[in-house]
């Protein structure tokens, strides 16, 4: 069955099992009592295992 709506599609793929038990599992980390996980740069970024620096960026935020 194909999900049309690209936010349904998202969170299909986010919740089925295999990848929602790997995400909790290997890229969970707690920082002063708050958990926090990767962002999905980063998260295929070392399960491709490509080679470099991973970052993010933040916006200044002004508009």
């Amino acid at each position: 069955m194909a999900i049309d709506d690209p936010l349904l599609r998202s969170l299909d793929q986010l919740c089925r099992k295999g990848w929602l038990l790997e995400i909790l599992r290997d890229s969970i980390v707690c920082d002063a009592g708050i958990k926090k996980t990767c962002r999905h740069n980063q998260y295929f970024g070392v399960r491709r295992r490509q080679c470099g620096v991973i970052w993010h960026t933040q916006g200044s935020g002004r508009r």
